[in-house]
């Protein structure tokens, strides 16, 4: 039972160390795509042809969709987030139905 809960803890703290990052990674894209929706939305093609061009980049670097990662291995966002913890939930279920199997095996 303590295991039980050691690990039930555990899990929670990954969820919320997780989402530490995936919510400020989440704003960070939709404040990069707010960016380029005004750069886009201004008159911008009225400008001198180097404000043009400065802007168009800016335009597509914000756009890019450049997201943080965790290592390498996946995008930190609010679509990891949800699977991870779907996973971990349909995991941690997994495991304690496989326990309360064992302990009603009686043993020979």
């Amino acid at each position: 039972m303590i295991e039980l809960a050691a690990t039930t803890i555990y899990i929670i703290i990954l969820v919320i160390e997780f989402a530490y990052w995936c919510f400020p990674a989440e704003e960070i894209a939709d404040q990069l795509t707010t960016i380029a929706n005004a750069i886009y939305m201004s008159s911008w093609y009225q400008e001198d042809r180097i404000v043009i061009k400065t802007q168009f980049i800016m335009m597509m670097r914000a756009q890019s969709q450049k997201f943080m990662s965790a290592g390498g291995l996946m995008d930190m966002n609010i679509d990891a987030f949800g699977s991870f913890v779907s996973g971990n939930a349909q995991n941690f279920l997994f495991l304690h139905y496989l326990a309360e199997c064992i302990k009603q095996i009686k043993p020979v």
